[in-house]
């Protein structure tokens, strides 16, 4: 990098050979002309020569001298405008790119945001879905059957969330779930745990102390890519005791990524 003295320098000669022009050469010459001039007219009347001619190259060489200090801070000058100049050009560039950099991640992060959105849906849409019926024959002995009622990926059972209304009820299944291809089924057994231990379905959902509590159950399972899934289901008693699982929507719970 160049050194400031020399480019002050170098910014200085160049304004100094600028200054003169042919009226501006003439002046600087006069100075040093005139106790020439001056010095043949009186060369008879006993003038010292020689100082004159000292003095007149002395002008010379001060108006010199002046004039290339006055370059030397008009360059100083100059410079610290050119400097300052650049600096607010390069905070500019820089504000701009930033700008667009933010711009480009925040159009990639949106991009993102959206292909995930659209990804989710297309799961969502081709997912496995499953059904449930309840069995009781009376007895403590309960069973569910769940269906796979997909038609694109196979459904694999990874857990039923607790029974809840106003507070959860534990439940567990008797058995691993086989996986499901489309449109098959698979049987269970299933038990309830109330207050007291082990209890009927029917008479679990008779427990809640609000009439219009709702009940529901949420299976999660996965399809044979590892995308997950839930899928709520709400559970309604008849007086005759059977009980209908009702199936909600199928929500992308964690995508295999």
């Amino acid at each position: 990098m160049e050194d400031y003295r020399v480019r002050l320098h170098r910014v200085a000669r160049k304004d100094f050979r600028a200054f003169w022009s042919s009226h501006r050469v003439w002046a600087a010459m006069a100075n040093m002309l005139a106790p020439i001039i001056l010095m043949t007219i009186t060369a008879r009347q006993g003038v010292d020569r020689w100082w004159l001619l000292f003095v007149g190259v002395a002008s010379f060489a001060i108006s010199l001298a002046g004039n290339y200090v006055i370059s030397m801070w008009r360059a100083a000058k100059s410079m610290d405008s050119e400097h300052a100049e650049h600096n607010a050009q390069l905070n500019a560039r820089l504000a701009a790119q930033s700008q667009e950099i933010d711009q480009t991640g925040q159009q990639i992060v949106e991009a993102s945001r959206d292909e995930i959105a659209q990804r989710a849906v297309i799961l969502e849409r081709n997912a496995p879905r499953p059904l449930i019926e309840y069995w009781n024959d009376g007895g403590v002995q309960e069973r569910i059957t769940i269906t796979n009622e997909g038609t694109s990926t196979m459904l694999r059972v990874l857990a039923i969330l607790p029974l809840t209304w106003t507070e959860e009820r534990q439940v567990s299944l008797g058995a691993q779930v086989k996986p499901l291809p489309p449109s098959n089924s698979d049987e269970c057994s299933i038990r309830f745990r109330g207050r007291d231990g082990i209890v009927p379905l029917p008479e679990l959902l008779k427990q809640p102390s609000s009439p219009d509590a709702r009940a529901t159950i949420a299976l999660i399972y996965q399809d044979e890519s590892a995308n997950q899934y839930r899928r709520d289901f709400e559970l309604t008693i008849f007086n005759d005791g059977r009980v209908v699982w009702q199936p909600g929507a199928v929500v992308l719970a964690r995508p295999a990524y």
